[in-house]
């Protein structure tokens, strides 16, 4: 418990974030919470993962052989579950964007880039306006990058697959 409040004192201080240190034994504790919950009681983990990953520590999971796949796939296997809480795929969605911020995290979205499109292509035409915007603004990171970096495959894809949608929206926010 103590590791697990030391993780939330550090995320609720996004002005320190440049200064904190997120310790192990609370990265621990966080994929614990991810691996142990039924997956009806994970919605405030992945929130909680959803702010993990805009801390510039985060990047340490990311790191090393695996490049932090275990991690990706917490957030993949949420969005292809069929029996998560309504909001789960919104927040999963957010983390992905948030994982384009930093640069080892940012490499490792673009290495599985296949993988995480296909996991989130069907929620650009979820029926929550919530859920369509993080997807929108997932496929959108994707196009950035894939212009950055000329990474010609990806823009494509993902303009491919807002390009289907975004003349269907009706909500502006979702647009925007």
């Amino acid at each position: 418990m103590v590791f697990y409040e030391a993780l939330c004192k550090v995320l609720t201080q996004t002005d320190a974030y440049h200064s904190s240190n997120i310790g192990p034994k609370s990265v621990a504790v966080l994929r614990k919470l991810l691996e142990g919950l039924p997956k009806q009681k994970r919605f405030p983990v992945y929130d909680l993962y959803r702010v993990f990953v805009n801390h510039p520590m985060c990047t340490q999971v990311f790191q090393g052989s695996d490049g932090g796949a275990h991690w990706l796939q917490y957030l993949i296997s949420a969005l292809e579950d069929t029996e998560c809480h309504k909001a789960t795929p919104m927040l999963c969605l957010r983390a992905l964007c948030n994982l384009f911020k930093h640069g080892a995290t940012l490499h490792m979205v673009q290495q599985r880039r296949e993988t995480i499109m296909n996991a989130a292509a069907q929620y650009v035409y979820s029926e929550d306006k919530n859920v369509r915007a993080a997807a929108t603004s997932l496929f959108l990171n994707y196009s950035v990058i894939g212009i950055q970096k000329t990474d010609f495959e990806g823009s494509v894809q993902s303009a491919g697959c807002l390009s289907e949608r975004i003349p269907e929206e009706k909500e502006i926010d979702v647009m925007y």
